[in-house]
C-alpha cells in the first residue's frame, strides 16, 4: 500500500526570547540602580529525521511491528496505514445491492513482545509538525485503484465506505478540529477520483500527530466500519486469485 505525503521545502526555525530581571550595579548617571536586564534564549530546529514509529491508534505505545512506516522525512507526512483485509468469502447469489463485505480489524505484534498480538481498528496516522509561524492547514485525501486479480479480472464500480470515522491524537487534544473529518466517507475504486477525509482549516488547530480511526474496539464496531460494496453486475467473480487494490493517502498543504 502506498504512503504519500507532501513536504515543505525549507528547514523551519523558531527563536524565542525570554526576558530575565536581575539586580545590577549602581548607575553613575543617577538611573535606577535596583533594575537591570539580561536575556535568555532558546532555538528550535526541524531536521525531519524520520523517527516516527508505528503504535496502535490513540496510544503512545507499545511500538508494533506493522504496518510499515513511510521512510521519507518531513514535518508534513502520512506516517503509516493499516492495510484492509476483507477476508476470503464464498461466492453467493447477489442481493439487489450486490455483495457487501467488511474489513477485519487490524492485528499486529508488539515489537518487544512478539507473543502479544494487539487488535485495533483500521487507521491512518499522519502528522503536521510544521513550526514556521503559519497556520497548520492541510487536507488528507485518498484514491483507490480498481480491485483486480492476477488474471486481469476487475471488480467494476466497487466502492469502499468508511464509517464511524474519528480524528484522535495522543498529543494536545485542543489541536483537534472537531469539524475537520466527516463521520462517514465513500471511496471510489477507479484510480482517479479522490475523496477527502480531513479538511483542517482552523487557524489555531492541526499541529501534531493524529490518527484517523475507523470504528472502536470498545464499541464493538471496529469490524463493521470499513465496507467493500461490489455491484451485482460483477456476476462472473473469479476464484482463481485474490483481487487487490492500492489505496493511496495524501496529506497536502492547504494554507
Amino acid at each position: 500500500m502506498k504512503l504519500t505525503h507532501k513536504l515543505c521545502g525549507a528547514a523551519l526555525l523558531t527563536v524565542v526570547g525570554v526576558g530575565l530581571a536581575l539586580p545590577s550595579a549602581t548607575k553613575a548617571d543617577g538611573g535606577d540602580a535596583k533594575v537591570h536586564s539580561s536575556t535568555g534564549k532558546i532555538k528550535f530546529t526541524q531536521e525531519g529525521t524520520g523517527t516516527d514509529i508505528p503504535t496502535p491508534p490513540e496510544t503512545d505505545g507499545p511500538e508494533i511491528t506493522q504496518p510499515p512506516v513511510n521512510p521519507d522525512n518531513g514535518p508534513l507526512k502520512v506516517i503509516t496505514i493499516a492495510p484492509l483485509d476483507f477476508g476470503t468469502n464464498e461466492v453467493t447469489t447477489p442481493t439487489s445491492n450486490g455483495w457487501e463485505y467488511y474489513a477485519k480489524t487490524f492485528k499486529a505484534a508488539e515489537k518487544d513482545n512478539a507473543s502479544n498480538i494487539i487488535e485495533m481498528p483500521n487507521f491512518v496516522t499522519f502528522k503536521d509538525e510544521r513550526a514556521d509561524d503559519l497556520a497548520n492547514k492541510y487536507t488528507v485525501t485518498a484514491k483507490a485503484t480498481t480491485f483486480t486479480n492476477t488474471g486481469g479480472k476487475e471488480l467494476k464500480a466497487a466502492t469502499i465506505t468508511y464509517n464511524n470515522i474519528r480524528l484522535t491524537t495522543t498529543g494536545d487534544q485542543g489541536q483537534i478540529n472537531p469539524t475537520a473529518a466527516p463521520t462517514t466517507q465513500t471511496l471510489a475504486t477507479d484510480g482517479t477520483t479522490p475523496s477527502t477525509f480531513v479538511t483542517q482549516n482552523a487557524d489555531d488547530k492541526g499541529f501534531g500527530r493524529f490518527d484517523l480511526v475507523f470504528g472502536k474496539i470498545a464499541d464493538g464496531n471496529a469490524d463493521k466500519s470499513v465496507k467493500l460494496s461490489i455491484p451485482a453486475a460483477n456476476n462472473k467473480l473469479s476464484t482463481t486469485s485474490e483481487y487487490t487494490s492500492t489505496i493511496t493517502w495524501t496529506i497536502a498543504d492547504a494554507r
